[in-house]
Parts: structure tokens; sequence; C-alpha cells
């Protein structure tokens, strides 16, 4: 809450009355809070008011003169007083306009958190896209990989199996040339019993 000099003078008037001196903390808890900027600022006229009173205290001057004084103190210190409220008002000014600007400074990193936490929002769902691609990868590897190992051990087999079948093939070649030679053998002992049959006739 603002509070005006008037007010705040009012209050270290009561202190002061107590036999008490009236420090900014001690206004400030007496009013239940306020800018100690704006304290500081009244305490200081009224700081100064009071030295005005002490020395016009000790100085015995005129009735007459007196009432001018005060009349011209009064005057003086009404001056000081709407000087003061001036400044404070273009001070508050000034507040509130550097309020305006943290605001929109304040909007725009909100834009800005909004606009990083859209993007890593969509970063996380093209991860997780990647990452079920990735699982879908790596089952068509594991596939291809048993089907890979299912046609190495149908080659090895295959192979195993040409193998016996060059061996029988060898084998039966084998057979077939001495089959071949028995048959020439049993040829030669043809013709020669069929020369001795005409040769006998």
């Amino acid at each position: 809450m603002a509070y005006t000099f008037e007010q705040i003078h009012t209050v270290a008037d009561s202190i002061a009355g107590r036999g008490e001196n009236p420090t900014i903390n001690k206004v400030r808890e007496e009013l239940g809070g306020g800018s100690y900027t704006t304290i500081s600022e009244a305490m200081r006229y009224w700081r100064a008011r009071q030295r005005e009173k002490n020395l016009l205290r000790e100085v015995q001057l005129p009735q007459a003169l007196q009432e001018r004084l005060h009349k011209a103190g009064a005057e003086l210190w009404q001056t000081a007083l709407n000087e003061a409220e001036q400044r404070l008002a273009q001070r508050h000014k000034e507040l509130d306009e550097d309020k305006e600007q943290i605001n929109r400074q304040l909007a725009d990193a909100q834009d800005v958190i909004q606009s990083l936490e859209r993007e890593q929002e969509q970063a996380r769902a093209r991860i997780g896209e990647l990452g079920q691609r990735l699982e879908e990868r790596e089952g068509e590897i594991g596939q291809l990989t048993g089907e890979l190992e299912q046609y190495r051990k149908e080659l090895f087999e295959a192979q195993t199996l040409q193998k016996s079948s060059d061996k029988e093939i060898a084998y039966l070649h084998d057979e077939l040339n001495s089959a071949k030679e028995t048959i020439g053998r049993y040829e030669q002992r043809f013709e020669g019993l069929l020369q001795r049959f005409e040769q006998g006739r």
C-alpha cells in the first residue's frame, strides 16, 4: 500500500511523542508496511522540519515575527511537500512503465518457452517414431538373420550331399570302367572262340 507524506509524518510525530526515535523501520512497522523509498524520503523532510522547529524554539523572536516565520515555514514546507509528492508520482509513473516493459518481456519469454516446449514435444514424438521404426527394423533383421542361418544350414547340407554324390559318381565311374574292361575281356574271348569255331568247321 502507498502512503502519503502526511500519513508518514503523523506516525513519526506519534512515535516522537512517546519519547522514541522515529526510525524508518519503526515508522514502517507502525504503518503496517509501505515502500522504504517513500518512507525514507518523507522522513528526510520530517527531520528537516524538526530541526527548523528546534531552531525556532532556541531563538526568542517577537510574536509577530514568529507568526510570519511560522507562516513562511508552513508555506515552504507545503511547497517542499508538493514537490516531494510530484517526484513520488513521477517515480510511480516510471515504475509503472518499467513494470509494463517487464511484463512485455515476460510475455515474450513465455512465448519463446511455449515455442520451445512445442518443439520439444515434436522432437519427443519424432524420437518415439524413430524408436518404433528401429524396433521394426531390428525385428526384420532378426527374421532375416534366421532365414540366413537356415539358408546356410541348407547350403551346408547341399554341399555335404554334393560331396557324397561326387563320391558315389566317382565310384560308379570306377564300376563302369571295370565293367567295360570285363566286357572287353569277354568280347576278346568270344571272338577267340568264334574263330576257333570257324576253323573247326
